[in-house]
């Protein structure tokens, strides 16, 4: 059982991520696999054999981020540029993960991987070989199916926030997973083993993940681990279901095509353009393409604030989001 303790400050900071994070995501689609190898999950089943292929090439030494069936290695979880996130992934400060490894070693769930300690000591072999692992996942797996996973991440938000305003935080955080639930001050889940989780003030950021499957995770962001992170299974909503992941017809691409529909979904949260191409996965130069077009069409507008271009729906925008 999992019970994560909220005092008054907690329970005023509780708030979602930003935006979907490429090195959680790889993390989530390790551990999908491991807990649900032949797993044929409604909404999931397209991007396995897409991901086993990945990882059967040079992206193979990211299977041992996944040590255990219940565990798995959080390198970040809140970056949202996957170049970024590489970069971090490479230069984050040995002693930062050594704190970590230990905090791991303290729950005591498993082993520490002889590999794990050599990155931990800022070993340049097993830094390069993890990111080539990383890049090269990105790049076969993870940038294709991104569109959509910034989509449904953006859909379970807009969804959990209308639950939140209309029935208030106890509700909404009952709706994030059948295993979880707010009561009093404390949230409460299934989980593979006991744990406590006080977070001082701090709040909690949620974090859905369009890939894991399975009961809430908890874990700590490795660039300030004072700041816990719950991570839940994004809702299934077939209007944000496309290409890889796509089981139904979905209306917004259909329309706009899947990259824009996808940019317009992203900008349910306003954005510049580099931090929209950096959501949804693509280039600058492509996002500012995409942005022109929804703003030709009376969809986004957009106005210039030192030298970033900063993107927001009109009302006509927020209307077709809505019925689409």
């Amino acid at each position: 059982m999992l019970r994560v303790h909220l005092h008054a400050e907690d329970l005023a900071r509780v708030r979602f991520a930003t935006a979907p994070a490429p090195v959680l995501e790889t993390a989530m689609i390790l551990l999908e696999l491991r807990n649900r190898p032949q797993s044929a999950t409604r909404g999931h089943h397209d991007w396995r054999p897409r991901a086993r292929s990945a990882l059967s090439s040079s992206a193979r030494p990211l299977v041992q981020l996944v040590p255990s069936q219940h565990h798995a290695l959080y390198l970040d979880v809140l970056t949202t540029d996957a170049e970024q996130a590489f970069q971090l992934v490479r230069d984050t400060a040995t002693s930062v993960h050594a704190e970590n490894l230990t905090r791991i070693a303290q729950i005591g769930v498993i082993p520490i991987p002889t590999w794990l300690r050599r990155y931990a000591d800022g070993d340049t072999g097993v830094l390069d070989a993890l990111d080539d692992a990383l890049r090269a996942f990105h790049t076969t797996c993870l940038a294709q199916l991104w569109p959509t996973v910034t989509a449904r991440f953006h859909d379970d938000i807009t969804h959990r926030m209308t639950t939140l305003g209309a029935h208030g935080l106890a509700a909404m955080i009952s709706t994030l997973s059948p295993d979880l639930c707010l009561t009093g001050t404390t949230i409460t889940a299934r989980y593979p083993w006991d744990r406590d989780v006080h977070l001082h003030g701090h709040g909690l950021i949620l974090m859905p993940s369009a890939f894991w499957t399975g009961h809430p995770r908890i874990t700590w962001d490795p660039q300030d681990p004072s700041q816990h992170v719950l991570i839940y299974p994004a809702r299934t909503n077939y209007r944000t279901t496309t290409g890889p992941i796509m089981e139904k017809g979905d209306a917004l691409a259909g329309l706009v095509g899947a990259t824009r529909a996808a940019v317009l979904r992203a900008l349910a949260q306003p954005s510049t353009t580099s931090g929209l191409a950096g959501h949804v996965g693509i280039s600058v130069s492509s996002a500012s393409e995409h942005t022109t077009a929804l703003r030709n069409a009376g969809l986004v507008t957009s106005h210039r604030l030192g030298q970033a271009v900063h993107h927001h729906l009109t009302h006509l925008g927020i209307s077709v989001l809505m019925q689409h």
